[in-house]
């Protein structure tokens, strides 16, 4: 017998502001080379806190989007001005909410 699993929890947009900030912060930083300069370390730490944040919050984890994001933002230029992290909160929200 198949074991159902609760529905996701709602997401207030609270939360989804507090998480898009991380995100704003992050490529914030990488429009002023701070990503260069601590080499990339605010991209991991980005990435493993909305990693988690999807994984147990969402209950699910959109490894496409994910993935996708975390290359270009490791790409050199391309990733520095490219808002990806705060794209990213953005398409989660407005997944949750339609």
């Amino acid at each position: 017998m198949k074991k159902i699993k609760a529905p996701s929890s709602n997401i207030t947009d609270a939360e989804f502001a507090i998480i898009g900030l991380i995100a704003f912060a992050n490529d914030f930083c990488d429009w002023f080379g701070l990503d260069l300069l601590f080499f990339r370390m605010i991209d991991t730490m980005t990435a493993f806190i909305l990693g988690f944040w999807c994984y147990f919050r969402l209950h699910k984890f959109p490894a496409g989007k994910f993935s996708g994001t975390f290359l270009i933002e490791l790409i050199p230029i391309v990733g520095d001005i490219s808002p990806t992290w705060t794209i990213f909160v953005v398409s989660m929200y407005f997944e949750q909410k339609k």
